[in-house]
């Protein structure tokens, strides 16, 4: 409870029009963005392209291989509001609370197999 306590103080909301970027690939992992409400649109270096939405995250990847942005991420049509942590209160979740990793590795899990479908007969 105290990490998510710390995490909101030191944590900035931003209510972001349709349309601006937020990060562009190639430039220095220094915060995670968490989606609160509207979605961002991502596209890889490799063209690959996914929208994600309330409750989800981006810039996490970064902030844990120590690499720079992999992805350009742009607000939704609808704009988005996103909670913003910097890398040294991430990093701080990571070590306090393990609740926050498994959330965290599922959401990358997810994203690896792609939407799960039901095989059809």
């Amino acid at each position: 409870m105290l990490v998510l306590l710390r995490a909101i103080i030191q944590g900035s909301l931003c209510d972001l029009a349709p349309g601006v970027t937020v990060m562009r690939i190639g430039e220095p992992s220094d915060s995670l963005s968490l989606v609160v409400s509207g979605s961002v649109q991502v596209e890889t270096a490799q063209g690959r392209r996914l929208e994600l939405g309330s409750g989800q995250s981006v810039g996490e990847v970064g902030l844990i291989r120590g690499t720079p942005r992999m992805a350009t991420v742009v607000t939704g049509d609808q704009g988005a509001s996103l909670f913003v942590l910097t890398a040294e209160t991430f990093e701080a979740m990571l070590d306090r609370s393990a609740a926050f990793g498994r959330l965290l590795l599922g959401q990358l899990a997810q994203r690896l197999i792609g939407p799960v479908t039901e095989p059809t007969p």
